[in-house]
């Protein structure tokens, strides 16, 4: 190096002196690395109770440092082994192996569980039935004697009738005129028309029957153990009607209904009446 390039100051002496050494060091090759000892990873404890997966009380296993000292120790599942132990073990040759398979159920034994658990929970919860006589002498007690639907009437228009022409009178004798009073005493009597059959919206069915009688017998504590069905409710006068709709009514008027009780022997009557709904134009 040239005089003018060389350090002039201790300090730049120490500093380029100290480069050079760090950069020989870098390079430089060190024995043995690979055969250094590494710390090991895991202990050997005792287990002071049954753990699943673990083992029983009272064996020996190998655990992680960090399990033992965060999880295992604090809760009292296992003890440190001391180095006389240790000796003691390799003395006996015994040595410290975890059970993977300990507290793991059998896969059989967990299928019929879960089909028990399976069929409890499909088992269907039985109601405490009433005696069939005790049910219809409450039905008799609590039901109303009429029982009122509501349902806007349908507006038709008013029947045309036809007046007939006036007959000619004509002269009769005696004999015709007994003739045909006679005949008027033997002919069949006219049926009168009914006007009062005024259809409805919708209907009233023996399921709105059932469901207002539910309604009021759940007022009753024993009442409501009364168990009704739609086929328990029939219709007595709705012959005019056809026979698929028998458990409907499509019109105005009060209609005769039976209950009965599944194992009853005697049905209870009562009446169902239908009204028109109150509206502006009928007020």
């Amino acid at each position: 190096m040239r005089p003018t390039i060389l350090p002039q100051c201790t300090s730049c002496l120490r500093r380029i002196s100290s480069l050079g050494l760090q950069e020989w060091r870098g390079g430089q090759q060190v024995r043995g690395k690979k055969k250094m000892a590494r710390a090991p990873t895991t202990v050997t404890v005792r287990l002071t109770k049954d753990v699943p997966t673990f083992g029983r009380k009272g064996t020996y296993i190998p655990i992680s440092i960090g399990r033992m000292r965060n999880a295992f120790f604090p809760t009292r599942a296992a003890e440190y082994v001391t180095p006389a132990q240790l000796k003691d073990m390799k003395a006996k040759n015994i040595t410290p192996e975890r059970d993977f398979q300990f507290g793991v159920p059998d896969p059989a034994a967990v299928r019929v569980i879960e089909q028990q658990s399976q069929r409890t929970t499909k088992r269907t919860v039985e109601v405490d039935k009433l005696a069939p006589k005790r049910a219809t002498e409450l039905l008799s007690m609590l039901l109303p004697p009429v029982m009122d639907f509501r349902r806007r009437p349908q507006e038709s228009a008013a029947p045309v009738s036809e007046t007939p022409a006036a007959p000619v009178k004509k002269d009769k004798g005696f004999s015709s005129a007994a003739a045909d009073l006679l005949a008027a005493a033997a002919a069949p009597p006219a049926i009168p028309t009914s006007t009062s059959a005024t259809p409805i919206f919708g209907t009233v069915s023996n399921a709105d029957v059932v469901s207002r009688i539910v309604h009021l017998l759940s007022e009753n504590q024993e009442a409501s153990r009364i168990v009704l069905s739609a086929e328990d409710v029939k219709f007595v006068n709705l012959s005019t009607q056809t026979a698929a709709e028998a458990d409907k009514i499509r019109q105005l008027g009060e209609y005769k209904v039976e209950v009965t009780v599944k194992g009853g022997e005697t049905p209870v009557e009562r009446l169902v009446r239908v009204i028109p709904i109150e509206t502006e134009s009928t007020v």
